[in-house]
């Protein structure tokens, strides 16, 4: 019953989103400078921030957002630019559901991925190829993976505030050279209740990934 809430959950959230510029939205990520930022493309400013591993920017009128670069955040603000997905941010703080991939992506071996929340809920894992922007609520955050190229990998209890699981990458050449974004969404309790998306975190299936995950994950 707990899993066909958050399913339910999912289903109207990701629909419903119109697109619509101009709203104000709630994402999470961890923040930092990006090396080639699209400054023209999008309209943005040249000292524009981005979420790693999306496709999510971020400026700010009122708020200086340098000393959280390389935090995992949590924003409110107004969804602005035409070309890019471009966030003006109205406050900042500590993201409260955070996703950690630790070991690398070899091919044969294990990522470890911690989850890291209130706990006590129930939990769905995605993993995906390609980014999107679909916001829940302001409440609850934005789903930040494209849904035509991500699966709901997992979805469990969450037996504590930290939830951690071991991923195993297949021996299978088509997977090789690729970034995996994860993602994961928590509902309740009591259930039901507001969608929490997380932060997202990236495995790369390249060779220069540490194999496997290691005692300190």
């Amino acid at each position: 019953m707990r899993t066909r809430f958050l399913v339910l959950s999912l289903i109207g959230a990701i629909s419903s989103w119109s697109g619509t510029e101009a709203q104000t939205v709630t994402v999470s990520g961890k923040l930092f400078v990006p090396f080639n930022p699209p400054a023209v493309a999008c309209g943005m400013p040249v000292n524009a921030l981005q979420f790693e591993g999306t496709d999510v920017y971020l400026t700010s009128q009122t708020i200086t957002l340098m000393p959280f670069i390389g935090a995992d955040v949590q924003v409110t603000g107004t969804l602005v630019g035409a070309n890019c997905t471009l966030v003006d941010v109205a406050s900042i703080g500590a993201a409260p559901y955070v996703v950690e991939t630790c070991g690398g992506g070899a091919l044969n071996c294990g990522a470890r991925i911690n989850l890291k929340g209130p706990g006590g809920g129930v939990f769905g894992l995605f993993i995906g190829l390609d980014g999107g922007f679909f916001p829940s609520s302001v409440a609850g955050g934005t789903f930040l993976l494209d849904p035509a190229t991500s699966i709901l990998a997992a979805i469990a209890p969450e037996p504590g505030p930290t939830t951690t699981f071991d991923v195993l990458i297949p021996v299978d050449p088509a997977l090789f050279a690729l970034t995996f974004r994860l993602q994961a969404v928590r509902q309740g309790p009591p259930l039901p209740g507001v969608l929490q998306w997380s932060t997202l975190d990236t495995i790369f299936t390249g060779t220069f990934t540490t194999p496997c995950h290691g005692t300190q994950c």
